[in-house]
């Protein structure tokens, strides 16, 4: 094979390569930024971008995504949202996605956390009592409990929640110490279901 046509297969298949990842869409993009936790969803304790990697959950393969979009990290320790999006090109495949994405999300989350340096215990998960929020809502809920001496404050609770609303999906995982809801500082139901709330009605106006 000549070296120009090793050059235009590369470039076909560049081309290829990018239009199953789907085109830059700014409307989508914007919809995606949007829709991710931002300061003043959640209380004062919480965190944005805590350490888990819930786009690690997401579907990889079979899906034209327009846009993606993570939070970014602030705030105080012990507490913590995770907040990712993607917008589909279609809404038939943002219904797969979302499907995909909660059979595939508890498992992977508590893989995450097994798999840390200081591991907890994880409980299995459980249905977890929230609105239903957009066209398609689901959230879970397990608990953790850290060994004495590691640096932690010992018990949590871990949440997530995976929306969809026309193509776009929306998967928010929340960490939680026990200790909040004692101290009658928050509590984490009502701290999740603010956050939720904000950023759909952030990103669609309602």
């Amino acid at each position: 094979m000549t070296r120009a046509r090793v050059v235009i297969s590369g470039v076909v298949t560049a081309l290829l390569l990018a239009a199953a990842a789907g085109a830059a869409n700014p409307a989508d993009t914007a919809l995606a930024r949007n829709l991710v936790a931002a300061q003043g969803d959640t209380p004062g304790m919480f965190e944005t971008g805590g350490g888990l990697r819930p786009a690690r959950c997401l579907p990889r393969t079979g899906f034209t995504i327009t846009a993606r979009a993570t939070a970014p990290h602030w705030g105080t320790p012990h507490s913590f949202v995770d907040s990712v999006a993607a917008v589909l090109k279609t809404e038939a495949e943002a219904k797969a996605y979302y499907r995909d994405t909660v059979r595939a999300i508890s498992a992977c989350l508590a893989g995450q956390w097994r798999g840390g340096k200081q591991p907890p215990s994880v409980g299995p998960p459980r249905a977890l009592r929230l609105p239903r929020y957009g066209d398609q809502s689901v959230a879970r809920r397990m608990r953790l409990r850290f060994k004495p001496g590691t640096g932690s404050f010992g018990k949590f609770t871990f949440d997530w929640a995976v929306v969809r609303k026309h193509r776009a999906v929306l998967v928010d995982d929340f960490l939680f110490w026990v200790g909040w809801k004692a101290a009658g500082l928050a509590n984490a139901a009502a701290a999740e279901r603010r956050c939720v709330s904000h950023e759909l009605a952030r990103a669609f106006g309602s």
